[in-house]
């Protein structure tokens, strides 16, 4: 009934309304749509102009992304979502520090938005911090309990400290709250494996390349649970996928 509700709104609040609701569905091209109604809306708008960046980055164009967060900050040089998205941007430029400031910045502004915790968790990552990465998200749910990306990374911090029944269970979620993020179930993969359920590994990488079917790191893990169950042509024919997508061959000049 609430999507219903906003289907129906042709003005920038509506707009960006649904653009959010998209996002939150991962369904980000229909979030660009919103947001390109939003801009045609009131092109003054810097919030329009961050959402569309926000939608650029989850597709990995991050050129557009860029363009998007400089416009928004053209128009409202202190919105906190535009620092945010500038420092997600920076962090992935490989220089924490700058992202870090940006960040702080952001969340200072705005302290009850769950994105800008998870963006500071990815720096803290980066630097190796998983307690401070892990308090990040911890607040980000408290804020928001079904934010699935906050439950995607809470399960990689947990895979990375070896804590594997606590990363299953935030594994879990995330793709319950999402099930379109491959990732994820290329995360709760390796679990499984780490687990011994090499059954359920194997099912979990298939569900990521039937939404990716290029994802390296779901053929090679599905490679890996493919030999553990005694498939063995399966799992070369996986692994060879893989290092075909990674070493493409040359083409003749």
């Amino acid at each position: 009934a609430y999507f219903a509700t906003l289907e129906k709104g042709d003005h920038l609040e509506a707009h960006l309304n649904r653009g959010i609701a998209y996002m939150v569905r991962g369904e980000y091209d229909k979030a660009i749509r919103s947001a390109d109604r939003a801009i045609a809306a009131n092109a003054k708008s810097g919030e329009a102009y961050s959402l569309r960046a926000l939608a650029y980055v989850a597709k990995k164009n991050n050129d557009q992304a860029a363009k998007d967060v400089t416009k928004a900050l053209e128009l409202q040089p202190n919105l906190p979502s535009a620092i945010a998205r500038r420092g997600a941007m920076t962090a992935a430029k490989g220089d924490p520090a700058g992202a870090l400031k940006d960040l702080d910045q952001a969340i200072a502004a705005d302290p009850t938005n769950p994105e800008f915790y998870c963006h500071r968790a990815v720096v803290y990552g980066m630097q190796q911090d998983l307690a401070k990465a892990s308090a990040d998200l911890d607040k980000a749910l408290q804020i928001s309990p079904n934010y699935a990306r906050a439950h995607f990374q809470k399960g990689i911090v947990s895979f990375e400290r070896k804590e594997f029944d606590a990363a299953l269970t935030s594994l879990d979620k995330a793709v319950e709250k999402n099930a379109r993020e491959p990732m994820a179930w290329t995360y709760r993969g390796y679990t499984r494996l780490e687990k011994g359920d090499n059954e359920g590994a194997k099912a979990d990488f298939t569900k990521a390349l039937e939404l990716d079917e290029n994802l390296v790191p779901a053929l090679t893990g599905r490679s890996q649970a493919l030999k553990k169950l005694g498939l063995a042509k399966d799992s070369a024919a996986d692994s060879l996928k893989a290092k075909r997508i990674q070493n493409p061959p040359k083409k003749d000049d």
